[in-house]
């Protein structure tokens, strides 16, 4: 995996939420919506690239317990969305949730490329 991926994904993914909730705010701008379908789609891409030949994903390695632990940061992004929602409404939900899903992709693809279990 080049070490450029992970930022790119990152940042393509969050940038796609955020265009999204702008598309929801300003409804009469389509631009919003296209850049949010073509990051997402770049996002997409860049992350199929990391599965293994035959399209197999490597399975969680570790106990249940270190599966749990490593994959319980996951849940932080939605939750945040909601608390986000709750101050700003669908945009402040996307928007929270995009960046947070963005960073939390970065980091993961990172430890991915590094060696560490999935």
């Amino acid at each position: 995996m080049p070490s450029w991926l992970p930022p790119a994904a990152g940042l393509l993914l969050a940038g796609g939420f955020v265009n999204f909730g702008l598309a929801y705010k300003y409804r009469d701008e389509p631009a919003f919506l296209v850049v949010a379908a073509i990051c997402l789609v770049l996002c997409l891409l860049a992350i199929a690239s990391t599965v293994r030949a035959g399209g197999v994903v490597p399975a969680p390695a570790g106990t249940t317990r270190e599966r749990t632990l490593r994959q319980l940061p996951a849940l932080l992004p939605f939750v945040a969305g909601g608390l986000g929602a709750l101050f700003a409404g669908v945009v402040g939900c996307l928007a929270v949730a995009g960046i947070g899903l963005g960073v939390l992709a970065w980091f993961q693809l990172v430890r991915l490329r590094n060696g560490s279990p999935a």
